[in-house]
Protein backbone atom coordinates (compact mmCIF):
# COMPACT_ATOMS: atom_id res chain seq x y z
CA UNK A 1 0.00 0.00 0.00
CA UNK A 2 2.67 2.39 -0.05
CA UNK A 3 3.48 4.66 -2.82
CA UNK A 4 7.07 4.56 -4.26
CA UNK A 5 8.38 6.13 -6.88
CA UNK A 6 11.25 5.22 -9.25
CA UNK A 7 13.69 6.79 -11.48
CA UNK A 8 14.60 4.76 -14.29
CA UNK A 9 17.96 5.94 -16.52
CA UNK A 10 18.13 4.22 -20.38
CA UNK A 11 14.45 2.94 -20.61
CA UNK A 12 12.31 2.70 -23.49
CA UNK A 13 10.80 5.78 -23.32
CA UNK A 14 6.79 5.45 -23.08
CA UNK A 15 5.16 7.41 -25.75
CA UNK A 16 1.56 7.94 -23.40
CA UNK A 17 2.91 8.43 -20.19
CA UNK A 18 -1.30 7.88 -19.44
CA UNK A 19 -0.64 4.23 -20.61
CA UNK A 20 0.43 3.04 -17.12
CA UNK A 21 -0.60 -0.46 -18.19
CA UNK A 22 2.36 -0.31 -20.30
CA UNK A 23 4.61 -0.65 -17.76
CA UNK A 24 4.33 -4.34 -15.62
CA UNK A 25 6.51 -3.98 -11.80
CA UNK A 26 6.55 -7.19 -9.84
CA UNK A 27 8.07 -7.51 -6.10
CA UNK A 28 9.46 -11.15 -7.10
CA UNK A 29 6.36 -12.90 -8.27
CA UNK A 30 3.93 -10.75 -6.79
CA UNK A 31 2.77 -8.15 -8.91
CA UNK A 32 2.66 -4.59 -8.36
CA UNK A 33 0.14 -1.51 -9.34
CA UNK A 34 1.34 1.23 -11.39
CA UNK A 35 -0.12 4.14 -10.72
CA UNK A 36 1.47 6.94 -12.69
CA UNK A 37 4.04 7.79 -14.94
CA UNK A 38 5.39 10.92 -14.32
CA UNK A 39 7.21 11.50 -17.36
CA UNK A 40 9.17 9.51 -20.26
CA UNK A 41 12.26 10.40 -21.68
CA UNK A 42 15.21 8.59 -23.92
CA UNK A 43 16.97 9.52 -20.56
CA UNK A 44 14.86 8.79 -18.05
CA UNK A 45 11.14 7.22 -16.93
CA UNK A 46 9.81 8.12 -13.51
CA UNK A 47 6.77 6.10 -12.32
CA UNK A 48 4.89 5.72 -9.54
CA UNK A 49 4.76 2.25 -7.72
CA UNK A 50 1.69 0.94 -5.15
CA UNK A 51 3.23 -1.90 -3.04
CA UNK A 52 1.67 -4.95 -2.76
CA UNK A 53 1.37 -6.86 0.32
CA UNK A 54 4.08 -9.52 1.00
CA UNK A 55 4.14 -12.22 3.72
CA UNK A 56 7.72 -11.49 5.01
CA UNK A 57 9.78 -8.98 6.42
CA UNK A 58 13.23 -8.57 4.11
CA UNK A 59 14.52 -7.35 0.61
CA UNK A 60 12.61 -8.05 -2.16
CA UNK A 61 13.99 -7.78 -6.29
CA UNK A 62 11.63 -5.74 -7.88
CA UNK A 63 11.63 -6.21 -11.81
CA UNK A 64 10.46 -3.24 -14.04
CA UNK A 65 9.49 -3.37 -17.60
CA UNK A 66 7.61 -3.28 -20.75
CA UNK A 67 4.66 -4.93 -21.20
CA UNK A 68 5.21 -5.37 -24.60
CA UNK A 69 8.89 -7.03 -24.43
CA UNK A 70 9.49 -8.31 -21.07
CA UNK A 71 12.67 -9.88 -21.80
CA UNK A 72 14.41 -6.91 -23.02
CA UNK A 73 13.37 -4.17 -20.74
CA UNK A 74 13.67 -5.74 -17.36
CA UNK A 75 15.30 -3.65 -14.60
CA UNK A 76 16.10 -4.64 -11.35
CA UNK A 77 16.25 -3.25 -7.89
CA UNK A 78 15.73 -4.42 -4.06
CA UNK A 79 13.22 -3.18 -2.49
CA UNK A 80 13.09 -3.39 1.52
CA UNK A 81 10.02 -4.56 3.03
CA UNK A 82 9.42 -4.28 7.17
CA UNK A 83 6.42 -5.59 9.46
CA UNK A 84 4.21 -3.03 10.12
CA UNK A 85 4.24 -3.62 14.03
CA UNK A 86 3.56 -1.63 16.87
CA UNK A 87 5.75 -1.57 20.18
CA UNK A 88 3.91 0.33 22.88
CA UNK A 89 5.43 1.30 26.36
CA UNK A 90 2.56 -0.40 28.09
CA UNK A 91 0.32 -3.10 26.63
CA UNK A 92 -2.37 -3.13 29.21
CA UNK A 93 -4.77 -0.84 31.00
CA UNK A 94 -8.25 -1.33 32.89
CA UNK A 95 -11.33 -1.34 31.31
CA UNK A 96 -12.05 2.21 33.03
CA UNK A 97 -9.94 3.65 30.38
CA UNK A 98 -7.93 7.05 30.72
CA UNK A 99 -4.71 5.44 30.85
CA UNK A 100 -1.78 7.78 28.42
CA UNK A 101 1.00 5.54 27.21
CA UNK A 102 3.35 5.97 24.28
CA UNK A 103 3.18 3.78 21.43
CA UNK A 104 5.70 3.32 18.30
CA UNK A 105 4.66 2.80 14.85
CA UNK A 106 6.88 1.23 11.89
CA UNK A 107 4.31 1.28 9.12
CA UNK A 108 4.13 4.89 8.15
CA UNK A 109 6.16 7.00 6.50
CA UNK A 110 7.52 10.16 7.86
CA UNK A 111 4.47 11.80 9.15
CA UNK A 112 4.37 15.29 10.18
CA UNK A 113 4.07 16.58 13.86
CA UNK A 114 0.81 17.96 14.06
CA UNK A 115 -0.68 15.32 11.93
CA UNK A 116 -1.59 13.00 15.15
CA UNK A 117 -4.92 14.46 14.87
CA UNK A 118 -5.41 12.33 11.35
CA UNK A 119 -4.70 8.91 13.38
CA UNK A 120 -7.00 6.75 14.92
CA UNK A 121 -6.62 4.02 17.25
CA UNK A 122 -8.77 1.35 17.43
CA UNK A 123 -8.82 -1.08 20.31
CA UNK A 124 -10.23 -4.53 18.84
CA UNK A 125 -13.40 -2.38 17.73
CA UNK A 126 -13.22 0.49 20.25
CA UNK A 127 -11.82 3.75 19.59
CA UNK A 128 -9.29 5.14 21.60
CA UNK A 129 -7.78 8.59 21.01
CA UNK A 130 -4.50 9.99 19.85
CA UNK A 131 -3.18 12.79 21.98
CA UNK A 132 -0.10 13.58 20.88
CA UNK A 133 3.18 12.85 18.83
CA UNK A 134 6.77 12.69 20.78
CA UNK A 135 8.66 12.73 17.74
CA UNK A 136 8.93 11.39 13.70
CA UNK A 137 11.18 9.64 11.34
CA UNK A 138 11.32 7.78 8.46
CA UNK A 139 8.68 4.89 8.86
CA UNK A 140 9.14 5.37 12.58
CA UNK A 141 6.55 7.78 14.96
CA UNK A 142 5.74 7.98 18.28
CA UNK A 143 2.52 8.46 19.52
CA UNK A 144 0.82 9.56 22.78
CA UNK A 145 -2.62 7.22 23.30
CA UNK A 146 -5.07 7.47 25.34
CA UNK A 147 -6.95 3.96 26.33
CA UNK A 148 -10.82 3.89 25.96
CA UNK A 149 -13.47 2.68 28.35
CA UNK A 150 -14.43 -0.68 27.66
CA UNK A 151 -16.61 -4.10 28.25
CA UNK A 152 -13.77 -5.82 26.16
CA UNK A 153 -11.30 -7.71 28.65
CA UNK A 154 -8.72 -9.58 27.74
CA UNK A 155 -5.96 -9.86 24.28
CA UNK A 156 -7.31 -7.22 21.38
CA UNK A 157 -5.60 -5.97 18.47
CA UNK A 158 -4.63 -2.28 18.91
CA UNK A 159 -4.22 -1.17 15.37
CA UNK A 160 -3.09 2.36 14.36
CA UNK A 161 -4.28 4.06 11.03
CA UNK A 162 -4.83 7.16 9.50
CA UNK A 163 -7.39 9.02 8.21
CA UNK A 164 -4.69 11.34 5.44
CA UNK A 165 -1.58 9.01 5.24
CA UNK A 166 -1.33 5.06 4.19
CA UNK A 167 0.36 2.76 6.45
CA UNK A 168 -1.09 1.21 9.21
CA UNK A 169 0.41 -0.17 12.75
CA UNK A 170 -0.43 -2.82 15.00
CA UNK A 171 0.24 -4.57 18.45
CA UNK A 172 -1.60 -6.96 21.17
CA UNK A 173 -3.17 -4.85 23.64
CA UNK A 174 -4.62 -6.38 26.78
CA UNK A 175 -7.57 -5.07 29.22
CA UNK A 176 -8.21 -6.18 32.73
CA UNK A 177 -11.68 -5.45 34.69
CA UNK A 178 -11.33 -2.30 36.62
CA UNK A 179 -10.81 -2.41 39.91
CA UNK A 180 -13.38 -2.31 42.81
CA UNK A 181 -13.67 -1.58 46.52
CA UNK A 182 -15.63 -5.39 47.83
CA UNK A 183 -15.23 -4.33 51.41
CA UNK A 184 -14.15 -1.65 54.03
CA UNK A 185 -14.52 -1.75 57.24
CA UNK A 186 -15.00 -0.27 59.63
CA UNK A 187 -17.13 1.60 57.30
CA UNK A 188 -17.18 4.49 59.54
CA UNK A 189 -15.15 6.43 62.11
CA UNK A 190 -14.18 9.72 63.93
CA UNK A 191 -13.58 12.79 62.32
CA UNK A 192 -10.25 13.16 63.99
CA UNK A 193 -8.68 10.42 61.99
CA UNK A 194 -6.29 8.02 63.24
CA UNK A 195 -8.59 5.03 62.63
CA UNK A 196 -7.05 2.33 60.78
CA UNK A 197 -9.28 0.58 57.60
CA UNK A 198 -9.13 -2.81 55.96
CA UNK A 199 -10.08 -2.01 52.14
CA UNK A 200 -10.94 -5.48 49.95
CA UNK A 201 -10.44 -4.98 46.17
CA UNK A 202 -11.28 -7.20 43.74
CA UNK A 203 -9.27 -7.09 39.99
CA UNK A 204 -6.68 -4.68 41.65
CA UNK A 205 -3.48 -5.18 40.33
CA UNK A 206 -0.60 -7.29 42.11
CA UNK A 207 1.23 -4.99 44.26
CA UNK A 208 4.36 -5.87 46.04
CA UNK A 209 4.95 -2.81 48.45
CA UNK A 210 2.45 -0.27 50.22
CA UNK A 211 5.08 2.31 48.92
CA UNK A 212 3.76 1.13 45.76
CA UNK A 213 0.35 2.24 46.23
Amino acid sequence: GDSVSVWIEGFPPVADIGAVASITVFFENTRATVSRIRSSTADRTVIDIVTPAVADEGNLTVAIYRSADPSSTAVTFLHLFTKASASLAVDRASTAGGLVFEATVYGFNTLPLESYTTMDADFGGVSGAVVGMVSSEFRKAVLLVESPATSLTGQVTLNFTSRVFSGSSAAPFTFYPAAEVSVARPSHGPSVGGNTIVVEMTAFPITESPSDL
